[in-house]
């Protein structure tokens, strides 16, 4: 947090650099919302099956919030948990959200609102790489700006 510019390692190589307001501008996942499933006699001992999850989830909710989330990115977080990204979602549509799913799901599942965290930029972009959809021509530059700024500050 203390940083005022960041070099981002995956897997051995510099994949990202620059402030944290730039990485978290180009990498922000949105806020997320969570739901976890509450624990009663029949779910606690089985794990979350995220697509059958899923189906039960948007069988529920209203059409206008199924066809938004159908949109965004959906994960399982644990095996209790799913995670939405809420991506670029004004403050209203993701407020008519929550009311929605609140509304419709509060009895079987615990809803929480988070930021989005510099862990989770750091999981985006190590994601991207992962994936091997990086640009070696951006992770050169990213490099050869992390040692223009070093020099910089010489």
């Amino acid at each position: 947090m203390l940083s005022d510019f960041v070099v981002v390692l995956s897997r051995g190589k510099v994949v990202q650099s620059g402030s944290l307001h730039q990485l978290k501008k180009t990498f922000s996942v949105g806020n997320q919302i969570k739901l976890s499933r509450k624990k009663d006699i029949k779910t606690m001992s089985k794990a979350l099956n995220f697509e059958k999850e899923k189906k039960k989830i948007f069988s529920k909710i209203s059409e206008k919030t199924r066809n938004v989330l159908e949109k965004l990115d959906i994960e399982q977080l644990d095996a209790s948990s799913i995670i939405i990204k809420s991506g670029n979602l004004s403050n209203q549509e993701l407020s008519e959200i929550i009311r929605d799913i609140e509304k419709t799901l509060s009895s079987k599942y615990y809803v929480a609102v988070n930021s989005c965290t510099f862990d989770d930029i750091f999981r985006e972009i190590d994601k991207i790489y992962e994936k091997g959809k990086g640009n070696e021509k951006q992770i050169l530059q990213n490099f050869k700006n992390y040692a223009n700024y070093v020099k910089s500050k010489s």
